[in-house]
Formats: C-alpha cells, structure tokens, sequence
C-alpha cells in the first residue's frame, strides 16, 4: 500500500480508537455517577464484555439494560445510555460528538461533568471535569467556605478547574484531580503530608499556621466564595460545605405478595418515567387508613371474589436519595389454579411468574430485599400460604 494508504489506514485506525474510547469513558463515568469504583469494577467489565461497541448496546432492549444495571441503583441511568447509544446510530451516523458543546447538546442524558470527561478523555479537548471529587479538592485548595451545592459556587467552580487544566494533557489531568480526590484528599480522612498540592492549599496552610500559634488568617472579605467565620471554625474535613439537607419523606406503602395455587407470582411494570422507570415490581398501594388489605388487592384483582390475606406485620425499608419507603408485605392466595386477569389500569403491564423466575425478573434491589423477605416467611410458614392463613384466622390484622 502507498504511504498515502497507510496515513489514510492509520487516521480512520486513530478515529476509531477515539470513538470507541469515548464509548467506554461514557459507560464508566455514567456508572460512577453516584457508585463507588470498587462496586462500578464488576459492572462495567460485564458490561463491556456484553456490549462491546455503542453499535452493540444500540441493538440492545430496554430488559436487557434494566437486567445487566440490577443492583447498580439510579436505574435511570442504564436507560438514558441505551437511548444515546440509539441517537448516535440513528440520528448521527454512528458518530459521537467530539467536542465539549456537540456532547452536551446533541447526546440525550448527558450533562457537563460528563460531557467534559468524555471531551478531555477521549478527545484531548480543554476542559475541565467538576465530580465530587474534583469539588472537594478544589474547595480545599482554594478554601471556598460557601456550599457548593449553590448555583454561584457551582459556575465558580467549573471555570476554576477550565483555568487549571494541563491544556496539553487535558484528560490526564483531570483524571489526576479526580484520583487525588478519591485517594488522598478524602472527605474524612486526608493524607496532607502525602498530597502533592499541600504547598499550595490554603486550607491545609491556614491550619498549619493555625497550629505553631500564629495568627490565623480570616476570609478575604470581597471573596463572594468565603464566609466570615474564622480559619478555627472550618477544619479541612468540614471542606466543602452544602446547604442544609432536608428531611427524607417517609412514604408507607402495602406491598402485595400475590400467588395462585401453583406458584404464579404477580408483578408489575412500572410506568416509562419516574421512579424505578419501567422495572419490575410486587403492586404496591398507600398504606393509608382507608386502603385496607383487602381493599388493596381488590383494586387490582375486582375478579377475585374473595382473596385469602395474611399481614405479618413485616416491614421492608430502602432509603432512596430523596425518599424512604416503607413496604408493609402482605402474603395474599388469590384462592384458584389460574392466572387472574388485573383490572384495566393494570393488565397491559402485569404478569404472572413462576416462583422459580421472580429473583430474575425482579431488578432492583427494593424489590429483591421483599423477595427475600417472602421467601424467609414461606420457608418459616412451610411453603404455603394456606397454613399460615388457618394460624392467622383468629388473630386479626391490625390496622394501618
């Protein structure tokens, strides 16, 4: 082949290097997104082993993603990547973006932090990464005493790491910042005597000067990112501050365990938005004064003249980022062989599955911690319901 063939051959080689770096740096940081590395490892290697290629995860279904994601959380996350995989095989030519702007604004799902990793990572693009770690370290450094989690500090702080970017190794250095984060500027524990930047970091500076007894230095008054409190009244690990959290809600819910005769278990899609999107679910109903047991099952079974329900009083939390729910489990014989059918508002996302295929079906871990919760009682119980429901008669459930 001619030198012009092999520079051709090398250059399609080189962008094709790039694009399927970006494809993995896109999977990784959207799996970081509130995960820890050492959870994130086992994801992404079957992840990547599974799909390959953004081409691969295109062709994928919604299932697929939504069984592969199970246990990660924030499942949100799983979809939004199948959807921006499908938009850069249907709609730009199989191409991602390769600047900071083109990522953000032509890749559904995606935002600036990570935008700006796949831009410098994969594409040498100047510009600089703001995650968790990142923040911390720059809010040490420079000793921003304002919450970060304000839209001011927020811009302050993006263009504070634009300035500080390696222009000529732009994602080295933000995965340096990141990883100095994560490794040794730690939220409760820094190691400032191994950190390379503690020459330069005001906070540990500040402190050092604090502790031989010298004057301790005070906020520079016109710095609209520090506060008036004293260096004593700010330690290194209160770095960085956030507004006040809100209390969690704490939402009770009935959560029906379903069964025919046969080991048919009901579940339920959840809707395409929302919480938990399209997974998996035991029906669940407001654990209110009005909606008793059987009032539950029967909004969701109205052919079901009479259904045997036994409440044991066994309660499952799972703590959401900005919620908490309480299942309150109900065990219910829908008193037949057959499948029923649900009522309008429920039979197009229900089904009936066998005992043997629940923990499959079932992706999140809400729901897995009830499915355990289940399965202890019925092996507590001896398998059925139908014993449990004759020890159950004379003790009357109590009221929500």
């Amino acid at each position: 082949m001619s030198k012009g063939g092999n520079d051709i051959a090398c250059g399609k080689s080189k962008l094709e290097d790039r694009q399927q770096r970006a494809y993995a740096v896109w999977v990784s940081e959207i799996m970081l997104q509130q995960t820890q590395v050492k959870t994130v490892i086992d994801y992404y290697t079957r992840w990547m082993a599974k799909w390959p290629t953004l081409k691969d995860l295109a062709q994928a279904t919604p299932d697929d993603v939504q069984q592969m994601w199970a246990g990660l959380g924030y499942y949100s996350r799983g979809r939004r990547l199948l959807q921006g995989a499908k938009h850069v095989e249907e709609k730009l030519n199989g191409r991602i973006p390769e600047t900071y702007k083109g990522l953000l604004s032509e890749l559904p799902g995606v935002g600036p932090y990570t935008a700006a990793a796949i831009a410098s990572i994969a594409f040498g693009c100047v510009k600089g990464v703001v995650d968790g770690n990142v923040l911390r370290v720059l809010a040490r450094l420079r000793r921003i005493t304002q919450p970060i989690d304000t839209t001011p500090v927020q811009k302050a702080m993006q263009a504070l790491s634009d300035a500080l970017v390696d222009p000529s190794r732009p994602g080295d250095f933000n995965q340096a910042v990141m990883e100095l984060g994560a490794t040794t500027c730690t939220p409760k524990a820094p190691n400032c005597t191994a950190c390379p930047l503690a020459s330069l970091c005001q906070s540990h500076r500040l402190h050092a000067r604090a502790a031989t007894g010298k004057t301790a230095v005070a906020s520079d008054p016109t710095c609209n990112l520090c506060s008036s409190h004293a260096i004593a009244d700010i330690a290194t690990t209160d770095l960085p501050r956030k507004k006040p959290k809100k209390q969690s809600p704490v939402i009770d819910l009935w959560c029906l365990h379903i069964r025919t005769q046969r080991d048919k278990v009901l579940l339920l899609r959840n809707p395409d938005t929302g919480l938990l999107a399209s997974s998996w679910t035991f029906p669940c109903v407001a654990h209110t004064e009005h909606a008793t047991p059987h009032a539950a099952v029967g909004t969701l079974l109205p052919s079901v003249k009479k259904a045997d329900v036994v409440h044991t009083n066994h309660v499952v939390e799972h703590v959401f980022s900005h919620r908490k729910h309480r299942y309150h489990v109900l065990h219910v014989s829908c008193g037949g062989d057959d499948e029923v059918r649900c009522s309008d508002d429920h039979n197009d996302r229900s089904q009936w599955v066998h005992k043997t295929r629940v923990a499959a079906t079932l992706t999140t871990t809400n729901m897995k911690k009830v499915w355990e919760k289940v399965k202890a009682w019925r092996k507590k119980q001896g398998g059925g319901i139908v014993a449990a429901l004759k020890r159950a008669s004379s003790t009357p459930a109590p009221r929500p």
